[in-house]
């Protein structure tokens, strides 16, 4: 079965309707919240407890702040699926704290949006994203389309200034509604930090390329390029179509096709074909770099 990984993409269907489900925006998540909050995990056990979804497992939250809505006790229930399910459910580790976004249907609560919707962290990252979170549920509030838009760009940019939030900011900008309100200095914070990062993030940096690629093309192909070459034989079958969709215009384009078309045939199976995939990947280096 083919894999995707780092910032991928699920649809199931609910009701009839299909909807995408992970990763999620914080932005999506706020507002589809009823409840908000910030605890900590008292315990997690197994429960018969009927509800729509079959969910199997509890996991108490002890209310250490409330960001959005209200509940009438301090102890909150949390219904989830255990073990390795798709989409991926939330997990809970006792004695750690989590901002929980949480919905209720008929009187039980679930998190919004499935693992998207628990996120552990410290006292620290939590005063982080407060903050995020405040901002972003009054940007909800707001009518006007365009007016909302350049507030989330704003708020975006926020966000990627603090490597605790970054990612809630690369996932607005793979909105095209949101890239297109970015200014000259906006793109300069941007390509600041694609051109300074020391290890390339997967989950970022190949966002960052495709705002920047229109006004530094040979600058983003050189770096790419570059982070292609230090790509391993455990990472080939999750990254290579990422790197191949920014960099088939460069060498011989039917040769890449050719190589690409190989390279598809042998994902599905990449343990067993990892040499071929390995060796395609060197051709295709090859073809790119002459």
């Amino acid at each position: 079965m083919k894999k995707v990984i780092f910032l991928f993409f699920l649809i199931t269907f609910v009701d009839g309707f299909a909807i995408a489900i992970y990763p999620v925006s914080l932005r999506v998540i706020v507002d589809k919240s009823h409840l908000i909050t910030y605890g900590k995990v008292l315990k997690i056990y197994p429960t018969n407890l009927q509800n729509k979804y079959n969910y199997n497992e509890i996991a108490e939250i002890e209310t250490l702040e409330i960001l959005k809505g209200q509940t009438q006790t301090k102890i909150i229930k949390i219904l989830y699926q255990s073990g390795q399910v798709c989409p991926p459910h939330p997990r809970f580790t006792v004695n750690t704290n989590v901002l929980a976004f949480l919905i209720y249907e008929d009187g039980l609560c679930f998190s919004v949006s499935f693992s998207s919707g628990i996120k552990t962290m410290q006292q620290n990252e939590f005063e982080t994203y407060k903050n995020r979170v405040f901002e972003i549920i009054e940007i909800n509030t707001i009518t006007d389309k365009n007016e909302q838009n350049i507030k989330i760009k704003d708020w975006a940019l926020t966000c990627l200034s603090d490597s605790i939030t970054k990612i809630e900011g690369v996932r607005e900008l793979q909105r095209k509604e949101i890239t297109n309100k970015l200014n000259f200095e906006n793109k300069q914070q941007i390509k600041q930090l694609f051109f300074s990062n020391p290890k390339f993030d997967y989950n970022c940096d190949f966002v960052f390329a495709d705002i920047l690629k229109t006004d530094y093309p040979n600058e983003v192909d050189q770096i790419l390029l570059k982070n292609l070459l230090s790509v391993d034989s455990a990472e080939i079958s999750y990254v290579f179509e990422d790197f191949y969709s920014r960099l088939e215009h460069l060498g011989n384009r039917e040769l890449n096709t050719q190589l690409k078309k190989e390279f598809d045939q042998y994902i599905d199976y990449e343990v067993e074909n990892v040499n071929k995939m390995m060796s395609i990947y060197n051709a295709f280096i090859k073809n790119i770099s002459n």
